[in-house]
């Protein structure tokens, strides 16, 4: 019983290993990036999401930071500067305020 366990465990493990590994940027991927960090007029960021308003961690972060966030825009979550490496969500945002745990105003790049 207890050998089931820790072989399903390890499987799952390895499943979600598979699922969040980050991967290099492809060339070409790295053109449209630079590209769209020129046309960004704001913050051109790499967040770890770029979710709606109303999505609950948004909600969440805007409570604890004392944040109005308005209704139908888009936040980005946990946001460092953008650059070449990036391999999560860029994004072009309006206001970067929140020392990089929110960034609201958000477009995907």
């Amino acid at each position: 019983m207890i050998g089931s366990r820790i072989c399903i465990a390890f499987i799952l493990g390895l499943l979600f290993a598979g699922c969040v590994a980050e991967r290099e940027p492809a060339a070409a991927e790295q053109g449209v990036i630079e590209q769209a960090v020129a046309e960004c007029t704001a913050h051109a960021l790499c967040c770890d999401a770029v979710l709606p308003s109303n999505a609950p961690v948004v909600q969440s972060l805007g409570a604890l930071l004392g944040v109005s966030i308005p209704p139908g825009s888009t936040a980005g979550v946990n946001c460092s500067p953008l650059d070449a490496q990036c391999t999560r969500a860029p994004a072009c945002c309006q206001s970067n305020n929140y020392n990089g745990w929110l960034a609201l105003g958000c477009e995907p790049l």
